[in-house]
């Protein structure tokens, strides 16, 4: 199934931090390559990073719509277990079927 496509970015525009999963199972945090899967992922979520306070509890995961459900509900664990409140998803992507 589809998951939900986010019709606007509202508050979330301003995320602390932005996790992109890409199709093809690249991942990247704060606009960097994440590289070594939940580990990375890790650190990531609780490394203070490029101007980000280090109270911050908003995240944003952008996901393709290819990306395995399974995937996405992973990473968004992941952000709750690291005391991220506030987590928002958007999906990427086209609905053409491809």
């Amino acid at each position: 199934g589809r998951r939900p496509r986010a019709e606007g970015a509202g508050p979330m525009a301003t995320a602390a931090v932005e996790i992109v999963m890409e199709a093809a199972g690249a991942i990247q945090g704060d606009g960097e390559p994440v590289a070594g899967g939940a580990a990375a992922r890790r650190r990531v979520l609780t490394g203070g990073g490029r101007g980000r306070p280090a109270d911050a509890r908003q995240v944003l995961i952008r996901a393709d719509q290819r990306v395995p459900h399974g995937q996405v509900l992973t990473v968004m664990d992941q952000a709750g277990r690291n005391g991220f409140t506030e987590v928002g998803i958007a999906t990427t992507g086209t609905d053409d079927g491809s």
